[in-house]
């Protein structure tokens, strides 16, 4: 009985779907997700680089996809996230040792703020 289990295991092993090494490794893999973009340069300032690094996909009320994407400070060797801001638009400068940044949530602009750069530390200036 033994044998036959193992003869039955070996035959139904052998029957595949058919396809070949080749078939198999021309089919496209569906498991692969997008890649998320790189770290973005978007702006220098005062000795200061800002960059646009971790994603998040988000939708509109319409249903419009688009990704917003979270600022980093980056100053001599030391990067500082700004904390709880992602965008979808480069800051820009505000004045010496400040940018602005708009906050994104569902593909929407809800605020302005003030971005110290020294600190990333984060002021409303104002509500959309």
């Amino acid at each position: 009985m033994t044998r036959v289990a193992l003869g039955m295991a070996l035959a139904l092993s052998a029957c595949g779907d058919g396809a070949s090494a080749a078939d198999t490794a021309a089919r496209p893999d569906t498991t692969v997700t997008a890649a998320a973009p790189p770290d973005s340069l978007v702006l220098e300032t005062g000795g200061y680089s800002l960059w646009l690094t971790d994603t998040r996909p988000a939708r509109s009320e319409s249903g419009e996809a688009c990704v917003e994407r979270s600022l980093e400070i980056r100053h001599d060797g030391v990067s500082q996230r700004v904390p709880l801001l992602y965008t979808r638009a480069a800051p820009t400068v505000l004045e010496p040792g400040f940018v602005r940044a708009e906050l994104s949530l569902d593909c929407r602009t809800m605020a302005i703020y003030k971005v110290e750069l020294a600190t990333g530390r984060p002021t409303k200036l104002e509500d959309r």
